[in-house]
């Protein structure tokens, strides 16, 4: 219980601290346009677009929106085979009719005997394969020392797509502007 308790009041300092962050920056430069939390949200693992100052915060850089070249998507995805299982019937329909021409014929012994010589079919299940996506969003900015940056978005796919959204926009609009 203390352990929780410590780590609540962590989490809550550090959100405490990222909304201060957050406010800095929007004194500096003006209304927030779109918020995309990559995942808790940290300035690390943010993406915030202020438009009226053609600024983007991404994921711990502060760029000029002009500076984003290209965005596209990698999914580094497993397939996990399904499983093939056997499942077997056996057709009781006549089980009792062959006992009894077993036992008329060979008595008790031929009754067991008659009774089990059922015949068995088997059924193949197939359950589906399924696939792991592992998203990453690659952006190429303009930049010599660090021109791509990668943001991890795991299994989340719409995530992913909100952030190739929001940079298509910015690219859009950059490239209406020169």
């Amino acid at each position: 219980k203390e352990r929780q308790a410590e780590l609540t009041k962590q989490k809550e300092l550090e959100r405490q601290e990222y909304e201060k962050w957050k406010s800095e920056l929007v004194e500096k430069y003006g209304q927030i346009d779109k918020e995309i939390a990559l995942s808790e949200s940290n300035k690390d693992n943010v993406i915030l677009a202020f438009s009226k100052v053609s600024r983007i915060w991404l994921a711990g850089n502060d760029l000029p929106m002009s500076s984003i070249l290209s965005c596209t998507l990698s999914d580094n995805s497993k397939t996990i085979k399904g499983k093939d299982t056997i499942q077997s019937k056996t057709n009781t329909g006549n089980m009792a009719k062959r006992a009894v021409v077993g036992g008329v014929l060979l008595g008790g012994a031929g009754a067991l005997a008659g009774g089990v010589t059922a015949k068995k079919d088997g059924t193949i299940i197939h359950e589906d394969d399924k696939v792991i996506h592992d998203y990453t969003v690659l952006i190429n900015i303009d930049s010599l020392s660090s021109p791509v940056i990668r943001l991890q978005c795991g299994t989340n796919g719409a995530l992913a797509n909100d952030i190739i959204g929001l940079l298509n926009v910015v690219i859009n609009r950059n490239k209406g502007s020169h």
